[in-house]
């Protein structure tokens, strides 16, 4: 997080903007839902005037990865005020396994072997050799398209029940992180640009939330048309550094984020043998777990120290500076999704959990697992530890959103 970004917004006029930051992980991302219905109760709870549920907390939304996919939901829903929240845990709640992906067919399995979990496997690897992807998205696309209202999202921003929606994906093409930004018209269409770093306004729609959300190795590049031409993104959390700065730049000044990293790894605690040899599917777990996860703590504490620090300069230096302080919420799971995937993991579909053998079955790999594990025995139980974690948050976010108990 550079300093300038927290010294001042390189959009929009100044005000107390406040911000949802939303990262991604997959099936993880149920987990922001449960956290953010769980706060929306906690606001009903303090609301004297009763009219709390009528207002939508955020003027600006932030999603990267499957986070992007909720904040797409929550932006086309803004106009609903807090029932927007419930919304989003009621929408995972319906999600399976085949409304997310599928298993690519692949010809030429038609002899003795074809028929067993080996064959299964096999035919998964040569898909991926095919297509640069584990598995196929189309049934995403096709979800997203019949769940999120993207025509709403626009109208939100036009009528002032939102300010801005920003989805962050990387282009394999160029190498260069793209934020593609739902908000007010302006004179130029690119908000900012820097070195790997460019946001333009556009009007979003499902191509973007799946390039967004194209966990590496596993879903396919998507395709998107930006300065002309045609790029190929992936998931935006690779070659994050700086989560944040997309909320600050749209002038955010009080900021929540919710992630969905893990807790310390202890082997024990998963039931894993101390001394085990870390296989293919640990390996590439342990990868995308820094994709996603690294860099989110710490922006945050980067970005509270320079605010904290700035924060004691004298005002006349801080005016001359166009000095904003940025307050920042942050919320992460207290228990380990990996242990719960691990408990869980024969909800997989078997047919799914067949082809991905060599890397879900072994020892260690359940950490994988927990990013496709898009069952209600998962997801729900994401929902719920949401929901606790976000009782234990609510006084901070009550100040956060201007709200008193």
């Amino acid at each position: 997080m550079a300093v300038e970004t927290v010294i001042r917004s390189s959009f929009g006029q100044p005000g107390r903007r406040r911000a949802l930051v939303l990262m991604g992980g997959g099936a993880r991302a149920a987990y922001q839902a449960g956290v953010l219905a769980g706060l929306a109760q906690a606001l009903r709870a303090a609301d004297r005037s009763g009219r709390a549920s009528e207002t939508f907390p955020f003027e600006v939304i932030v999603g990267t990865s499957a986070g992007a996919i909720n904040a797409a939901f929550l932006a086309s829903r803004a106009g609903f005020g807090l029932a927007a929240f419930d919304q989003l845990a009621d929408y995972w709640a319906q999600i399976r396994t085949e409304h997310v992906f599928s298993l690519r067919e692949v010809g030429g399995w038609s002899n003795w072997l074809g028929g067993t979990r080996v064959g299964a496997a096999l035919r998964s690897v040569q898909a991926a050799k095919l297509h640069g992807a584990l598995v196929d998205s189309a049934p995403l696309a096709r979800t997203l398209e019949g769940g999120i209202g993207f025509a709403s999202i626009q109208g939100n921003i036009a009528a002032g029940q939102l300010h801005a929606l920003a989805v962050t994906a990387f282009s394999y093409t160029s190498g260069t992180h793209w934020t593609f930004c739902a908000c007010p018209p302006g004179a130029d269409d690119t908000l900012w640009s820097r070195p790997g770093r460019v946001a333009t306004r556009t009007t979003l729609g499902a191509s973007h939330l799946l390039a967004s959300s194209a966990i590496p190795f596993v879903f396919p590049p998507v395709p998107l048309v930006v300065e002309g031409r045609e790029q190929y993104f992936g998931d935006g959390s690779m070659r994050q550094i700086s989560p944040l700065s997309p909320a600050l730049k749209l002038g955010a000044e009080r900021v929540l984020v919710i992630g969905v990293g893990q807790p310390v790894k202890q082997s024990s605690y998963l039931g894993i043998s101390a001394a085990h040899t870390p296989g293919l599917g640990e390996v590439a777990a342990n990868v995308i777990g820094c994709v996603f996860h690294d860099t989110l703590d710490a922006d945050v504490e980067q970005t509270t120290r320079i605010s904290h620090s700035l924060a004691q300069l004298p005002p006349d230096v801080a005016s001359a500076l166009g000095y904003r302080p940025v307050q920042v919420v942050s919320v992460h799971p207290r228990i380990s999704f990996d242990r719960i995937a691990r408990e869980q993991g024969e909800a997989m579909p078997k047919a799914v959990r067949e082809a991905l053998a060599p890397l879900l079955a072994e020892e260690g790999a359940s950490a994988l697992t927990s990013y496709l594990l898009f069952e209600p025995a998962f997801t729900g139980a994401l929902l719920d530890a949401g929901r606790s974690d976000a009782a234990r948050h609510a006084p901070a976010f009550l100040d956060l959103v201007g709200a008193t108990a």
